[in-house]
């Protein structure tokens, strides 16, 4: 049973975190990085009450940009991408953006919002990586 999730916050006055992953590949068009930079400053312009953000751009792992979970939402918008990498483990980094996430150990509402190219240099069980991603994901 899918769980509309802004009802659930609009009752919890815990602190929401969101994990914005952003893709650093070299493939990034100019035209996809200025869309994506748009993107993520409308999620984070649009925070809900009490939502904190952390941005990570990833390409053989993730370079986090800051080191935890943040409410500074001007600082936040201004993350740095070269767009360089060649090599990217689009599974590795979901899987190590998810244990991340585990030892924080924090139990409020916790989502990923991952912006990619969708290109994957790796061989996967990506079975395994979606029975991981279960519980973020909504609908």
């Amino acid at each position: 049973t899918a769980v509309d999730s802004s009802e659930t916050l609009k009752k919890d006055d815990e602190v929401a975190h969101t994990l914005i992953l952003i893709d650093n590949s070299e493939n990034t068009s100019e035209a996809d990085r200025e869309t994506e930079r748009e993107l993520v400053s409308a999620v984070i312009d649009g925070h809900m009450k009490n939502e904190e953000f952390r941005i990570g751009v990833y390409g053989s792992s993730i370079d986090y940009q800051s080191s935890g979970f943040s409410d500074d939402y001007p600082e936040l918008a201004e993350y740095e991408a070269s767009y360089d990498a060649v090599d990217i483990r689009l599974s590795k980094c979901l899987s190590d953006a998810i244990d991340d996430i585990r030892d924080e150990e924090h139990f409020g509402y916790t989502r990923i919002i991952l912006i990619s190219t969708g290109q994957d240099d790796e061989d996967s069980d990506r079975d395994d990586l979606m029975e991981e991603l279960k519980p973020f994901i909504i609908g």
